[in-house]
């Protein structure tokens, strides 16, 4: 029963991860939350404001999400290679940002990460993200051996569900250099300018876990995303801590988010629950028959074998040998352990028309219960 109920939450909770998927991706792509995200993780835009980014640099942005791309026509959400199979981002857009004197284009995706069970391959399927997002220039933003013309590319994950010794940390990876290896000859500004681009890729993980604490990005997202705020509450906050302007449209994506989120956080408490009753039975037996053993006696031998029968049936034959060995000095559960067998055997007496020895023999019965089970059948 207790797996069944974990199962069942499971397979529901399944239904909802695509709904609160959907509820993040039309969260993030707001230029709102969105400027807060490129401020935070996008060295280019290191030390600006998020308004000013929203108004100088994203009014104009095509975010895509959920449409398919065809490399040949123009950018989308969906990377399809004949030999290298296809890529489907959360959000991928392309984006100009303050460089010198000027401006450079850098292309951004973002993926909402919210299952535990990708953890352990993330950091392997960013790095493949952002060599498709590199390879796939080609034929849109150079040609032949252009490779100058490549532009410098993002991945970003904001992690909802991370272990707990990540929460509310962010991480950003780019390659450098190893100069460390490169002691015997010293190498200048100059020279790595000549090799440019070895930092075309960048990944940042934002992990969530607790809206008090944290960076200003992690906080913003966990209040947004995963929050168990009631709506008015998150709003609040929102407009409060963070400038966030709630316009109709967001306000709406933020109360749908509310409903979703406040939905996860009451299946967890039942999963949860259920996961935690298993756990507490398996742990408890232990700890129960260490404090109910003086109870026990006191309650009586009849009341511990009856009881004992019981719990022993539903625990199965397996946890009652562990558990009979156990508390094998108690006259009442070695009492009842036997007459739980005796039971079997004329069970299986009866069922297959077979002898006593024939019974337990079938039923592997040791040598030393056998004398005790055949007295207990004659009563």
């Amino acid at each position: 029963m207790v797996r069944d109920n974990i199962l069942s939450g499971n397979i529901d909770a399944s239904g909802k991860n695509a709904y609160f998927d959907e509820c993040v991706k039309k969260l993030i792509r707001n230029e709102q939350i969105l400027s807060h995200i490129l401020a935070a993780c996008v060295y280019e835009f290191k030390d600006m404001d998020a308004s000013l980014i929203e108004e100088k640099y994203l009014k104009n942005v095509d975010i895509k999400s959920g449409e398919p791309l065809h490399q040949d026509i123009d950018m989308r959400n969906e990377d399809a290679s004949i030999n290298e199979g296809k890529v489907i981002y959360d959000l991928l857009f392309k984006v100009n940002a303050p460089s010198g004197d000027g401006e450079i284009a850098l292309i951004i995706n973002i993926e909402a990460q919210n299952s535990a069970s990708s953890r352990a391959n993330l950091m392997y399927r960013a790095k493949y993200y952002t060599a498709r997002l590199i390879s796939s220039q080609y034929g849109r933003e150079f040609e032949h051996s252009e490779y100058e013309k490549l532009k410098n590319v993002y991945s970003i994950w904001i992690c909802s569900n991370p272990p707990k010794h990540l929460h509310n940390k962010v991480f950003s990876f780019r390659m450098m250099p190893d100069l460390g290896r490169m002691d015997y000859i010293e190498i200048d500004q100059k020279d790595l300018e000549f090799y440019n681009g070895y930092d075309l890729d960048r990944i940042v993980f934002i992990n969530l876990g607790d809206e008090k604490i944290g960076s200003k990005i992690s906080k913003l997202l966990q209040t947004l995303l995963t929050s168990s705020l009631e709506a008015k509450e998150r709003k609040k906050r929102l407009s409060e801590n963070f400038g966030i302007k709630l316009t109709e449209e967001l306000e709406t994506e933020v109360s749908e988010m509310c409903n979703v989120s406040v939905g996860f956080f009451e299946n967890a408490k039942n999963i949860g629950e259920v996961k935690g009753r298993a756990e507490g039975i398996k742990l408890g037996k232990a700890e129960g028959i260490k404090l109910g053993k003086a109870e026990g006696i006191k309650l009586g031998k009849a009341e511990g074998v009856k009881l004992g029968k019981a719990e022993g049936v539903k625990l199965g034959k397996a946890e009652g040998v562990i558990l009979g060995k156990a508390e094998g000095k108690a006259e009442g559960v070695i009492l009842g352990k036997a007459e739980g067998k005796a039971e079997s055997v004329s069970n299986l007496m009866k069922s297959m028309n077979i002898s006593i020895d024939e019974a337990m023999d079938f039923l592997g019965i040791t040598k030393e219960d056998r004398s005790k089970i055949k007295e207990l059948l004659r009563k």
